[in-house]
């Protein structure tokens, strides 16, 4: 409003601007950029341009660099550390933001076989390389653990295997092996000694050929021709054998004392040397197809002058003979030992030198077969299943009145268990082993067991006599099914025949299926138990 002198007055309007002074706001503070954690090999190349996540969300034109000064991260060092980006808007704002970043070792760790390079000790003398006795293994063993003593770790195991090759677990499982070749050799007499064994004696070395049976008077005192004759036989049958310089000598009862040039000494008992005459001048040893009078026999075919032995059931001894020179035997049955058909009896041939053939058979036949004088006529069988309990107790003699062996008074313990192998017709030597722990244990009168690449075992005991165990009877193929047994009714926890798995059930001495002929049912034995039956007038 204008007011004048004279009193007049008029309002004029006036333009009025408000200024805002609050100056304009950067990108830099708009904004805020989202980075990821950095992680890169040792010895790898750091590259921070590309760790923000949220650049689609910034302003178009947004830049990233790496600013992080120089020996900030150092890459061959693993370990955390800081960088550094620079991030550069559209209106030339910028912020600097840190970047986690952490420098991997991706070396492995090492392991205890890593770490640990095995000493390996003088090598052992063995024996036979493919075949080492368990205190052999034990010395190799022992030798290892010795020359790494301060090496191993606590904890370590150390196993040596049939053929002497050292496997080393460590704590951590990790292994080590040592091959045979640098830890055994085959140690023969003659050779040099070392430091911590003598050369082996002649009497590990040799195993003596035992010759046929001599016949005598009397077996506790023969006489000075009935020992020299025994003498004799043995050095004939160990002229490719005995060294020059071994001397035999024969006591009066039959045994056999063999000293060899260095000393050392084998025994063969007199049981396995004579057979005593009776009191009318005729030999007790097994007639050939001559039996004692009974009222049924049993024939049959073999090798000829190999001796056959039959047996029941039970493991007692029906009979024995030799097979005549046409390859014909025949054992009598005596009176007090009916068998009916379905019975099972087992009948062994043994020749020297060679491993004891067996097999289990099923009597057939009617009733007029079995008629005083007539043939029992066996054949062979195909179940698996058959019983064969433990002799009884006062049956330590056979029907000859010869004393029984230890495997026949130790018949062998078929483990509860079978063993699973991944190849039944090629079982490797820890599965061997496994093997023969479970029969060791089941049979602690053996002294010794060996498996074959099947897996049928051994059992020899102290005396040289030995037990045998069929494959079928120990193992099953882990990968295929094992077929069911002919009562069709299979354990599938253990694969074990429920008609086998009986408390103390046990294999007679070398008794085995038809599965485990041993090459009984080949051309040696071809035609057993052929039927001779006699003419109803006779």
């Amino acid at each position: 409003k204008v007011t004048y002198p004279d009193g007049s007055s008029e309002e004029v309007e006036v333009p009025v601007t408000v200024k805002d002074t609050t100056p304009a706001q950067k990108d830099a503070d708009k904004y805020e950029p989202e980075v990821k954690k950095e992680e890169i090999e040792k010895g790898g190349k750091v590259d921070l341009t590309d760790n923000v996540t949220n650049l689609d969300k910034l302003p178009e034109g947004t830049k990233v660099e790496d600013v992080t000064p120089e020996g900030a991260i150092d890459t061959n060092k693993p370990g955390d550390y800081t960088g550094k980006i620079k991030v550069t808007y559209p209106d030339g704002s910028s912020e600097e933001v840190e970047v986690p970043v952490t420098v991997k070792d991706t070396t492995p760790a090492q392991t205890d076989a890593d770490k640990v390079d095995p000493t390996i000790p003088e090598k052992t003398g063995v024996k036979d390389p493919k075949n080492l006795t368990d205190k052999e293994k034990e010395e190799v063993k022992d030798k290892i653990e010795k020359a790494n003593k301060d090496k191993f770790p606590e904890g370590t195991d150390v196993s040596v295997d049939d053929k002497g090759n050292a496997t080393i677990t460590y704590p951590d499982k990790s292994k080590d092996t040592i091959p045979a070749e640098d830890l055994v050799f085959e140690y023969k007499h003659g050779e040099p000694g070392i430091s911590d064994k003598p050369e082996l004696k002649i009497a590990d070395i040799i195993e003596p050929n035992v010759p046929g049976k001599t016949e005598v008077g009397d077996k506790n005192n023969l006489t000075d021709e009935e020992k020299q004759e025994i003498k004799d036989k043995i050095e004939k049958a160990n002229k490719d054998n005995f060294p020059e310089g071994t001397k035999v000598d024969v006591d009066n009862k039959g045994n056999a004392t063999i000293t060899y040039p260095d000393g050392s000494k084998d025994v063969i008992p007199a049981d396995k040397l004579v057979n005593e005459k009776d009191k009318n001048n005729q030999s007790q040893a097994p007639k050939v197809n001559q039996p004692a009078e009974g009222d049924k026999k049993i024939t049959g075919t073999g090798v000829p002058g190999a001796e056959i032995i039959v047996k029941d059931k039970n493991g007692k001894v029906i009979g024995k003979t030799i097979v005549d020179k046409n390859g014909n035997w025949v054992v009598n049955v005596p009176e007090n030992m009916p068998l009916k058909k379905g019975d099972v009896i087992f009948v062994e041939q043994r020749e020297k030198g060679k491993t004891p053939t067996i097999i289990d058979v099923t009597v057939r036949g009617n009733d007029s077969e079995y008629r005083p004088g007539g043939t029992l006529i066996p054949e062979a069988s195909a179940d698996e299943g058959k019983d064969s309990n433990k002799p009884e107790d006062g049956d330590k003699k056979d029907k000859q009145g010869s004393t029984q062996t230890e495997a026949e008074n130790n018949p062998a313990q078929i483990p509860s268990e079978k063993t699973g192998v991944k190849d039944k017709n090629h079982l490797t030597d820890e599965e061997k082993q496994e093997i023969i722990d479970k029969i060791k244990k089941a049979n602690p009168a053996a002294v010794e067991v060996k498996v074959d690449d099947k897996g049928n075992a051994t059992l020899i005991y102290a005396d040289g006599s030995k037990n045998f165990i069929n494959a079928s009877d120990l193992v099953y193929e882990k990968e295929a099914k094992k077929a069911p047994s002919q009562s069709g009714n299979v354990d599938p926890a253990r694969n074990v025949d429920p008609a086998r798995k009986q408390a103390g059930k046990n294999v007679k001495t070398g008794v085995g299926s038809v599965s485990g002929l041993l090459g009984l049912a080949g051309a040696s034995l071809a035609g057993l138990f052929a039927s001779k039956k006699k003419e109803e007038d006779k």
